[in-house]
């Protein structure tokens, strides 16, 4: 049962990447069928994966990263100047201490685990 499941998923796999290959579009009794629907739109928004281009990723990545420093500059001091630390100062810091932005976390709590991250290497005092 195992050998018929699997050699029926490979012709699906094959069929799907020959109908994408010649872009034929699936007939609308097979998507209701499948999907129970017949809207394009729909079945990909509910079954389907956003695929994001590495250039739009690494541009969504250093925007946070810049958020999360930008939010640390704000709520941090250098305790020697008892002025703020500079974005370009708290990237710095950021990249010392090797942070790695969570893209599926908000940036105030990874700012807030930065700020701690940071007071164990640096001298640095939140507000």
């Amino acid at each position: 049962m195992h050998y018929h499941t699997t050699t029926k998923s490979a012709a699906i796999a094959n069929q799907q990447r020959h109908l994408q290959s010649t872009r034929i579009l699936a007939k609308s009794k097979d998507l209701i069928k499948s999907f129970g629907s017949d809207d394009h739109t729909k079945i990909c928004l509910d079954k389907g994966e956003l695929q994001v281009a590495g250039k739009e990723r690494e541009s969504q990545f250093s925007s946070q990263f810049r958020d999360i420093a930008t939010i640390v500059m704000q709520k941090t001091l250098n305790p020697e100047t008892q002025r703020r630390y500079t974005i370009s100062m708290v990237e710095r810091l950021m990249h010392e201490i090797h942070f790695a932005v969570d893209p599926h976390s908000n940036s105030k709590k990874q700012a807030l685990d930065v700020i701690r991250e940071l007071q164990k290497h640096f001298p640095i005092k939140p507000l």
